[in-house]
């Protein structure tokens, strides 16, 4: 039963979840099928005193005893409780947007010709929505909605009277709009990443209309008109410090999911303009990595994963804001998860000790964790090899130099990762052997470097060589 659907989905609930489905299933409005209680009841047993799911034959010997096994008796059960459990999912989450529910009750009262019903909860909505915190696309979606019933409920009663159509046609644009804006800012920056080119359909004309006054604005289609714009046209910087702006005006008024989005093109955008060479962005990002912080927008299930832990790290390190950086790596390393923990919070810790040129304290950092994971593994060598090489340890580097390659031919690592390391590992050996007063050799390394892509600690790299120069 382990690899069935039915257990992918029960083990996937937390305690909460757990209790609330029991009380579901129980209900004889949805299910009056004992053997399906049964099976829930035993997978629960199995969950919280075994950690592992029941054996098809535990199950079946539960839900009918004293019978021989007949798996389709044994499938159709859990077929049953499959869908009972889906059931459950859907309805938590209806009745997880009150916006969604109040409109479809509003349906229902028309419908009904609940008439006085209807037009009480037309006020009491109206009022709930002025009052609602966002002013996302699905405020204006759901504006439109239950807009909409009043005009059906008006027009079926009032035909000669006017009718809420121009409020009607308001929140439809505006919820299109900052829909189709809000999906191409995501397709582009996986463009970005992924050079995939996307046919943006009808964007043009809409970029046109949003750029109106009455639609700038609306907070939801307004930050991501300037996101749009300065993501496609990252050398004008006007766009990014419009989005900015806008962002941190406006930022309250999008569900948290949606506004960490935002935060994250924000940092992606500073990300792309610094590997361009443009190191102030250093600056930017670290503005929305403490902002975003300070709200909590970082955080997935209350977790920070590892890799938004280590780019903090890194962009307060290239702004030298070594104790911020310090701060953070103590503060912030509970909220990684327990098996990354003590290898994020190591290395972190190394990189800040290594930049502060505190150098047996990088190496003792670093030998005291155990880094599994590939691309933690990979930083901890670098930052060694880096260490190695100020050290002037040439032994231990070269040492390292064969053993990060055959690392990495060993363990497969995927394509983009395996280059730019490759390439760090070649940039290296060349810079070991340069001469020490060979400024054409320092300049033709230099010219390489710079042109190579991609490379690990490129800047690093290109310091040394300046450094050899001097």
């Amino acid at each position: 039963m382990k690899t069935s659907r039915l257990w992918a989905i029960f083990s996937n609930l937390d305690k909460k979840e757990v209790r609330e489905c029991e009380k579901f299933i129980r209900s004889p409005f949805f299910n009056q099928r004992e053997d399906v209680v049964a099976l829930y009841g035993l997978m629960k047993q199995h969950r919280y005193l075994f950690n592992d799911a029941p054996s098809r034959e535990a199950a079946h010997g539960r839900l009918f005893p004293g019978q021989p096994y007949e798996d389709h008796r044994l499938r159709m059960a859990m077929s049953l409780l499959n869908r009972l459990l889906e059931q459950y999912l859907v309805q938590k989450k209806i009745f997880g947007d009150e916006l969604f529910v109040q409109a479809r009750l509003a349906e229902i009262f028309r419908e009904r010709n609940l008439d006085k019903r209807f037009q009480q909860h037309i006020r009491n909505c109206r009022k709930r929505m002025a009052g609602h915190p966002y002013r996302d696309a699905g405020y204006h979606h759901h504006t439109h909605a239950l807009e909409n019933e009043a005009y059906l409920f008006a027009s079926a009663r009032k035909r000669t009277e006017p009718h809420n159509l121009q409020a009607l046609n308001d929140h439809l644009d505006v919820a299109y709009l900052a829909r189709k804006l809000r999906q191409s800012c995501l397709a582009l920056a996986h463009q970005a990443v992924y050079h995939t080119e996307y046919d943006q359909g009808l964007l043009p004309l809409l970029l046109r209309e949003a750029s109106k006054p009455a639609y700038k604005a609306v907070p939801a289609i307004a930050v991501y008109y300037h996101c749009y714009l300065a993501l496609s046209q990252p050398s004008d910087g006007e766009h990014f410090q419009r989005f900015r702006e806008h962002l941190f005006l406006h930022g309250h008024l999008f569900p948290p999911p949606e506004a960490r989005g935002l935060y994250l093109l924000a940092i992606n955008y500073c990300a792309r303009r610094i590997n361009e060479g443009q190191a102030g962005f250093s600056r930017e990002a670290l503005g929305f990595y403490k902002r975003g912080l300070e709200k909590e927008l970082l955080f997935q299930n209350g977790r920070l994963s590892r890799f938004t832990y280590r780019n903090i790290v890194t962009t307060a390190i290239m702004q030298e804001e070594y104790e911020w950086a310090e701060h953070f790596i103590h503060h912030y390393k509970k909220h990684l998860s327990p098996e990354e923990q003590e290898a994020a919070y190591s290395l972190a810790l190394a990189r800040l000790e290594y930049e502060r040129r505190n150098y047996d304290a990088t190496l003792a950092l670093l030998q005291r964790s155990d880094f599994k994971d590939l691309l933690l593994n990979l930083g901890a060598k670098t930052v060694l090899l880096k260490t190695f090489y100020q050290l002037q340890e040439a032994e231990a580097l070269h040492s390292l130099l064969a053993a990060m390659r055959t690392f990495i031919h060993r363990k497969k690592i995927i394509g983009y990762h395996r280059e730019n390391y490759l390439n760090l590992i070649n940039s290296v050996h060349k810079l070991l052997r340069l001469p020490p007063y060979g400024r054409e050799e320092h300049e033709k390394l230099r010219k390489e470097i710079e042109h190579l892509e991609p490379v690990a600690e490129k800047k690093w790299l290109l310091e040394q060589i300046k450094a050899l120069a001097r």
